[in-house]
């Protein structure tokens, strides 16, 4: 059972990769989506990544995270895939875990588990006990950074209106595609496993600050709830929040921002993840 961990890294962030890489170890494949803005970025490559047997390095001109995600899984060739950043970290343990969920559950094509700090700290709180998709705790929220799956024609491309880079909705892209992958009936559970390590903070929590996070919260509402739903669960978020006067209004503004921009954007073509020549 192969793992092949999806790296995706944009532009001086391949400066990382190498750091990120374990020694080569049988049934183990790594494969980096390397997204850059500029073709000056091509000469940062590290000459021995490229000469690793269990290295796969793809080009990709651009940016928008669901566009690299998107990538990497459309060449993704491993029997168990894990998604990841270059500001994480995978041990053998982690590989080892994976392994063992999917041969214990085969019938799941999704596990969504946990993520460490890098000293080995729980990421965020999360539940203790295994669920399946639907029935999703209130309030728990899933994070890329822990997601391993299982490619089948059950699982969808990422929206590339959302993610970081993209133009105007900073996350909520795994929101999204989970969504969709219920809706296209793979099974997808929450596991209690730690499964990577990483150094990042988790964008949805700059909600209070940042008017993409905001725009984002609407427009994942919009996708899950249609644009009323969306609207009420908008209000009864702002008024539970700690936000108060100006700041909640500009909050409110950016999350119906959101609202409207999937109602009046198209959604792109889920199957387009093809290498650009």
């Amino acid at each position: 059972m192969i793992c092949e961990i999806l790296v995706c890294t944009y532009n001086e962030g391949i400066n990382r990769i190498q750091e990120m890489l374990l020694p080569p170890m049988k049934d183990t494949h790594w494969l980096i989506s390397f997204q850059y803005t500029d073709i000056s970025y091509l000469d940062c490559v590290p000459r021995h990544m490229t000469e690793r047997t269990d290295v796969t390095l793809l080009f990709l001109e651009g940016s928008g995270l669901s566009a690299n995600r998107n990538n990497a899984l459309f060449h993704a060739t491993g029997d168990i895939l894990l998604l990841a950043d270059d500001d994480c970290r995978i041990l053998p343990t982690h590989l080892q875990a994976i392994r063992h969920i999917f041969q214990d559950n085969p019938s799941v094509d999704i596990a969504c588990c946990q993520a460490e700090t890098i000293d080995g700290q729980p990421f965020r709180q999360y539940p203790v006990h295994e669920f399946n998709y639907n029935e999703t705790p209130r309030g728990y929220w899933y994070c890329s950074m822990g997601i391993a799956l299982k490619m089948s024609n059950r699982i969808p491309a990422f929206d590339t209106r959302f993610g970081i880079n993209s133009p105007c909705l900073a996350c909520g892209e795994e929101e999204v595609w989970l969504y969709q992958a219920h809706k296209n009936k793979a099974a997808i559970r929450y596991f209690p496993k730690s499964i990577i390590r990483t150094r990042s903070v988790s964008t949805g929590n700059l909600f209070d600050t940042h008017t993409k996070v905001q725009r984002s919260k609407g427009a994942v509402l919009t996708i899950m709830h249609g644009p009323l739903g969306a609207l009420a669960r908008c209000t009864k978020y702002i008024f539970c929040s700690r936000l108060s006067g100006w700041k909640a209004f500009e909050a409110f503004c950016a999350m119906i921002y959101g609202i409207i921009y999937i109602m009046v954007s198209h959604e792109p073509n889920r199957t387009n993840c093809t290498l650009p020549q």
